[in-house]
């Protein structure tokens, strides 16, 4: 009930702020978009989903977790279409992928937790150095004013924190077991947490000292995140807006940025306000900023959350035709032992 309440608000308040900024010049906006430039992006986003399975799939090998690709194709598209129905930093959807994960053959909870943290890891350190080299940019050349700096400043903490959690997490798990005397001892909870903490140690010693496999991950994610600029400026080119590359990367980093703190389900509302909070002060027309965040939303979530909820139904439905068939199967053949 609370994830439907929280999406009805999200969704109000993209109608507030379509209201807002003139909805019929951003459905003309919307309208003139060439029906190419979002195949385009459609087949883009093709890759960059490609890419992040690649990712998913070398670090699997690297923890000695036996998988195929289209296995962890099949858990990245469960994982996604849980995040993309609760609030944001993707928590419920990578509780999914290590439940998945920790059945494939040669895996366990230990594995798939470490395989987990060490992909955010890499990826939140990536968008990080990049939101970072953004803000320097953007505080050099953009007219700052106090509405959008403390929101700024407010969402680049939160993801250093996260991040940093991450690398101590993956680099330093030991450390960790400093923070486990302030839990319980009831019920042996600190026991398990801290036997918790020791398996994950154990399987991270896989990668430990690979600084290749670190740096190979680390690329692979900066490409991942430079298609989202590349797909952003394809848009804004095509609504025929007068910005510059890096001023649409810098902008579309900082929205997914303040997107990540959990807020809305898939950041719903607060990312289209953060672009339209980015833009407008660059001289781009607020209806054109609406279309904009739209579009580009569409592109990034709503077609990836359609082609998750489709692979996801069709697993199901092969599942639920499995079992159909294997009764039958049964049926018949006791069908046949009591003919004879």
């Amino acid at each position: 009930m609370k994830k439907v309440i929280l999406f009805l608000v999200a969704m109000i308040l993209v109608a507030v702020m379509l209201y807002f900024t003139d909805y019929h010049r951003v459905l003309n906006s919307l309208t003139a978009i060439k029906a190419n430039v979002v195949i385009w992006v459609c087949l883009l986003q093709f890759v960059t989903i490609g890419l992040i399975n690649f990712q998913w799939f070398k670090i699997a090998n690297y923890m000695g977790i036996q998988s195929s690709f289209r296995q962890i194709f099949h858990i990245n598209m469960s994982g996604t279409f849980v995040e993309s129905i609760t609030p944001s930093v993707k928590a419920g959807g990578e509780g999914v992928k290590i439940y998945l994960l920790k059945s494939l053959p040669t895996s366990s909870l230990s594995k798939a937790t470490a395989m987990v943290c060490l992909q955010k890891m890499v990826s939140m350190l990536a968008f990080f150095m990049l939101n970072i080299a953004g803000m320097i940019w953007f505080f050099c050349t953009a007219e700052l004013r106090f509405s959008y700096v403390n929101i700024l400043m407010i969402s680049v903490i939160f993801l250093g924190i996260v991040t940093f959690l991450l690398i101590v997490v993956v680099m330093f798990p030991t450390k960790l077991k400093r923070f486990t005397k302030i839990l319980p001892t009831k019920f042996d909870i600190r026991h398990k947490v801290e036997q918790g903490i020791s398996s994950l140690q154990q399987a991270l010693e896989s990668v430990k000292g690979q600084y290749h496999l670190f740096w190979y991950q680390f690329m692979v994610s900066t490409a991942i995140w430079g298609l989202f600029a590349v797909k952003a400026y394809i848009i804004a080119r095509g609504l025929q807006m007068q910005s510059s590359f890096i001023s649409i990367a810098v902008v579309t980093y900082f929205a997914y940025m303040i997107g990540m703190v959990p807020l809305t389900p898939g950041s719903i509302g607060t990312f289209e306000g953060s672009v339209l909070l980015l833009l407008t002060p660059m001289g781009i027309l607020s209806h054109q900023a609406m279309a904009f965040a739209l579009t580009l939303r569409f592109v990034t979530f709503w077609f990836v959350f359609g082609v998750s909820s489709i692979c996801v139904g069709y697993v199901q439905i092969r599942k639920v035709n499995s079992i159909k068939w294997k009764g039958k199967d049964l049926n018949e053949k006791y069908s046949k032992e009591n003919h004879l």
